[in-house]
Order: C-alpha cells, then sequence, then structure tokens
C-alpha cells in the first residue's frame, strides 16, 4: 500500500536531480572527470530511487526488499567518491585494477550478506516495523557485518576527504578555491550520514544522507561544466618529480636513498628503490664519484661510462639542503644525459679536422694556378678586344668572339668561386646572428634586387652555429632565386623550430619552383645553367657544421630551400 510522508517529496526530488545530474555528466563524459562524477551521481541516484519506493510503501516485505536494492549502490558510493578526488588530484593511477578489486571485495560481501541475512543475520539482527506520526517505517537492530560495513564506508570517504584537504593546504589561487567547495560537497552529506548512525535525526530512522547529496551534486556539476574546474587542477608534486626527463633523487645524510624518479632508476638500475638503501651499497657508477657527495656546497661533475651500446655521459649535480645550522639535512642529485651533445661536440672535431686537411689541399692548389689563370684570363681578354678591333663587318667572326667573351667571363667566375672555396673552413665556426648576414646579402645583390621585395620573419636575436661564410649562403640562395626563378618578385626568410628541437632557416620565393626531376641535384657541383657552383658552394658551407639543405618546394608556385640546424646549433641570444 501506498503512504504519503512529508520526507517523501525531498526523497523523490533528491531523485529526479540526481538523475539529471548523472544523464548530464554522462553525455558530458569526455570533459576530464565527468565520468567519474556521472558514476557518483547514478549510484546516489539508484540509493534515492529505492529509498524513495521504500518510504512509499507500507507493507514491511516490500519496505525490506527496496532497502537490499538500496545496497546495489549504497556500499559502492564511497569508492566511487575516491575515485572522483583522485582524478581531481591527479592521482587516478593509484586505482589499479589490482587495488580497485581489493577495495570492491568488502562491498560485494556486504551485498552478499544483506540479500542473505535471513539465514544468517550477520547484517540485520533485527528488523522490524516502527510507526511515527502515523506513518509506517522500518527499523532495525545492526550487525557486525552493517558496523564493519558503516566503517569502512566511512574509511573510504574519510580517505577522500584527507585528500582533499592535503590538495587544499598546498593550492594556491583559483586551486584553492576549488578544493575547498569540493571539500564543502563532500564534508555535507558525510556529516548528515555520521549523524544519522549516531541516531541524531529529525525523523527517527529516517537517513537525509539521500537528500544531501544530489544538492552537493549539484554545487560540483556547476564547477565542473560551467566553469570547467577539471581545466585548471593542482598538479600533484609526485607526478611532476616522476615526469620529469632527468633523473633527480634525494639522499639523507647517511646516503639513503629517500626518493627517486622512474628517469633516474631508468639510468642507475631499476632495482633502486626509495626504501632507505644506501646508494654506494648499490653497483652504479656513482661509487666512483662517493667522495665528492660529501661536500657541504653545489657541486656538478661529468661522469663516463662503458656500455655494451659504447660510451655514454651523464652530467651530474649534487645540491645540499641545510635545514639546520650548516649541517646539511638532504642532498638532490640531478642526472642528465648528455651523451648526444657529446657526440655532436666530437662529429664537429672530426669535421673541422677533415676539412682543415682538405682546405690545405686546395690553398695549395689556388696558389699554384690562380695567380697562373688569372694572367692568362687577362692575356687572352685583351687579344679578344684586339681582335674586335679588326672585325669590321658582322659574321661569323663576330659571333665566335661573342663565345670567346662569354667563356672567358665563365672563367673568371669559376676563379671567384675558388677564392669563396679556398677560405671555407679557414676558420672556426661561430656564433652568428641571421639578421645582420642577411641584410649584407641583400646589399650585395645591387640592382639584381632592386624589384624584389624581401620579407623577414625571424625570432629577434637569432643566431646560428656556422662557418665565417655563412652569409654567402644567403647572397646564393638569393641570387638562384633572382636569376632562375623567372617570375620572382618576394623572396621570404623564416624560422620554425621542430618537436626535436632541430631549427628550420627557410628561404623561400614566388617564382616558377624546380621541378622535382632535379631536385636532388640541384646541389650537386656543375649541375646548373651557369657555373653550377653556387648551390654547390651552399650546401659546402653548411656542411662543416652539419645543417642540411632541401628544397622542398612545389613547381609552378615555388622555391622553398630548408636548413635544417642541429637542436645545440642555433639559439635565441637574450638582450643585454
Amino acid at each position: 500500500m501506498f503512504q504519503f510522508h512529508p520526507y517523501f517529496i525531498p526523497v523523490l526530488l533528491s531523485t529526479v536531480i540526481s538523475g539529471y545530474i548523472t544523464l548530464y555528466s554522462f553525455q558530458r563524459r569526455k570533459v576530464r572527470g565527468a565520468a567519474a562524477f556521472s558514476l557518483v551521481m547514478f549510484l546516489v541516484f539508484v540509493w534515492s530511487f529505492f529509498y524513495m519506493c521504500e518510504l512509499g510503501t507500507s507493507n514491511f516485505a516490500l519496505e525490506k526488499f527496496f532497502l537490499r536494492l538500496q545496497y546495489l549502490a549504497i556500499p559502492f558510493v564511497p569508492l566511487a567518491v575516491l575515485y572522483f578526488v583522485l582524478e581531481y588530484g591527479g592521482y587516478n593511477r593509484i586505482l589499479n585494477m589490482k587495488v580497485t578489486l581489493a577495495l570492491l571485495v568488502p562491498m560485494l560481501i556486504a551485498f552478499i550478506l544483506i540479500m542473505t541475512n535471513g539465514f544468517h543475520h550477520l547484517f540485520f539482527l533485527q528488523e522490524y516495523m516502527v510507526v511515527v506520526d502515523g506513518i509506517v517505517v522500518r527499523g532495525f537492530i545492526p550487525g557486525p557485518a552493517y558496523i564493519f560495513t558503516t566503517i569502512y564506508r566511512g574509511f573510504l570517504l574519510f580517505a577522500a576527504a584527507t585528500i582533499l584537504v592535503q590538495i587544499h593546504l598546498s593550492s594556491e589561487g583559483i586551486q584553492k578555491i576549488q578544493s575547498g567547495i569540493l571539500i564543502g560537497a563532500l564534508l555535507a552529506p558525510v556529516v548528515v550520514g555520521f549523524l544519522y548512525h549516531m541516531g541524531i535525526t529529525p525523523y527517527p530512522f529516517l537517513d537525509f544522507t539521500a537528500i544531501i547529496f544530489p544538492i552537493s551534486g549539484l554545487c560540483v556539476m556547476v564547477g565542473l561544466f560551467r566553469y570547467r574546474f577539471f581545466d585548471i587542477v593542482p598538479l600533484p608534486k609526485q607526478v611532476l618529480f616522476s615526469s620529469l626527463s632527468e633523473g633527480i633523487m634525494v639522499l639523507d645524510e647517511k646516503m639513503r636513498i629517500i626518493d627517486i624518479n622512474s628517469a633516474a632508476r631508468a639510468i642507475l638500475g631499476e632495482d633502486l628503490e626509495a626504501d632507505g638503501s644506501v646508494i654506494f651499497d648499490k653497483d652504479t657508477f656513482l661509487n666512483k664519484y662517493m667522495e665528492r657527495f660529501h661536500a657541504e656546497t653545489d657541486l656538478a661533475f661529468l661522469a663516463k661510462i662503458k656500455t655494451d651500446a659504447g660510451e655514454r655521459y651523464y652530467a651530474v649535480s649534487v645540491t645540499p639542503v641545510i635545514q639546520y645550522q650548516n649541517d646539511p639535512v638532504y642532498r638532490i642529485v640531478v642526472l642528465r644525459d648528455i651523451t648526444a651533445e657529446k657526440r655532436y661536440e666530437r662529429e664537429l672535431e672530426k669535421s673541422k679536422s677533415s676539412l682543415r686537411i682538405a682546405n690545405e689541399k686546395i690553398s695549395l692548389l689556388n696558389s699554384i694556378t690562380r695567380h697562373d689563370i688569372l694572367n692568362n684570363i687577362t692575356v687572352l681578354s685583351a687579344y679578344a678586344d684586339l681582335i674586335g678591333e679588326q672585325i669590321q663587318e658582322e659574321g661569323k667572326g663576330l659571333e665566335y668572339l661573342g663565345k670567346m667573351n662569354m667563356a672567358i667571363e665563365l672563367i673568371t667566375r669559376q676563379i671567384r668561386f675558388t677564392a669563396d672555396y679556398q677560405d671555407m673552413g679557414v676558420e672556426d665556426p661561430i656564433w652568428q646572428e641571421l639578421a645582420p648576414l642577411i641584410a649584407d646579402a641583400r646589399k650585395s645583390l645591387g640592382d639584381m634586387a632592386k624589384e624584389i621585395t624581401f620579407n623577414i620573419d625571424l625570432p629577434e636575436g637569432i643566431e646560428v652555429y656556422a662557418d665565417m661564410l655563412l652569409s654567402k649562403v644567403f647572397y646564393n640562395l638569393f641570387e638562384n632565386s633572382i636569376r632562375h626563378g623567372e617570375t620572382v618578385t618576394e623572396i621570404s626568410v623564416s624560422f620554425e623550430e621542430k618537436q626535436d628541437g632541430s631549427g628550420v632557416v627557410i628561404v623561400a620565393d614566388n617564382g616558377a619552383g624546380i621541378s622535382d626531376e632535379i631536385k636532388k641535384e640541384i646541389f650537386t657541383k656543375g649541375f646548373g645553367k651557369n657555373t653550377g657552383l653556387g648551390l654547390f658552394l651552399v650546401s659546402e658551407i653548411l656542411s662543416i657544421t652539419k645543417i642540411g639543405i632541401f628544397e622542398t618546394g612545389k613547381e609552378g608556385e615555388d622555391a622553398r630551400f630548408e636548413m635544417v640546424v642541429h637542436p645545440k646549433g642555433w639559439r635565441v641570444r637574450k638582450g643585454e
């Protein structure tokens, strides 16, 4: 039989509100935190719905039945709340499959015990009907399983509240406000539930927790979806510590491991744990530097080790943390793998050595032949002028003389190329700011560039580690665009940073572009319509510091030269 009670209305409203919040949150489950929140509110909905059914009947058997159906949700609400709080704090990885199953076992046992209570009476020692203000409600005497389940639920909610308080105390600004609101939303139903179990309630045997939970859920829903709580969440220090790419280890005054992140374990050995063991009792390369760790000031050193894959280099820094007087209490050890940088440095040294040898040979060749060649060119040019004065009429003679002068001009350009090539690699590479180099290259073009618009889009103060002839690179690329681009009216120079840290200097134009068939050959010596040496010289100058150059434009649209610089080969100089 249906019975009406004033308390039935707020329970009905709570059921509707929790159902609405569940549906609303589930539809937006891709928002961070929404899935966990919708699970909490779904369990509250199930709880409220069957509690409403219990209150709406005066049939004792139905009351007992609806109570048991409430336990499809009641034991699991605290675990869902804990998961929601862990996700908010960024600790959700703690609840892996094993931990979750372990926490679920007592809940499942509680559900089984209440469903079979008639056989053992472990959950309720006795259940009876009570009349309150003319309304029939169910009363009970709790059994040991009920008491244990209540304590266990309280433990999970206490754990969730503790995590929120810890987040609140360590947060600032908006995060402190967020965590404060969540603490209030969680404590409200917890306090009401505690008072109910203590027998403090306006109506005996009536639980107001089912009403308070949806109200708290509304507050969380507004924060979650209207103010996007989870878009600005606290970053746990332990998560940040574990995510760093550099190895970090904390030692106490006895050199025992107090904390260590995964990067440090990858460097020193996966068996290392923050278990209080002495670091020098472990078989690591740090044992060779044991004495250095006892210094009372900051220190840094380079560690070189041999592995099956070859030599590896680590930059190690040790920072004492002093709290009392002058005695260091902890030492923070930072390990950074610099093997790639060391290999890059060695490659540069090898390149410098090889280039010096090659340059010496070229210099010797130039010193022997260049003077004689230029003298012969001067003589040849003079004879050509004399022949031209003797030829009075147009004909084959003048045609051949014109070709001879073209050959003389070509030879002169080639000699100029050898002069540039002779200077390449003579001086050590240096850091050079791009903007002044590009300005000089434009100026060197003279009247050739008067119809060209240059668009320079570079970070202020950007520098590249390259040979002294880097300005020749830009001059030749600009000249190549103007000479061969046919319709070029604009030339741009820009810079991009790739995901691996490499820098890309881009020189592009709006001309006719370069066909795919010849892209691989344009940097070959002798290839081209003019001397065939301009782009070859560009490639050779850049190769000194391992800068690659590639043509990536589209034929008929543009020519685009990309110079790829090693991550350690470019930098942005900070202002004075």
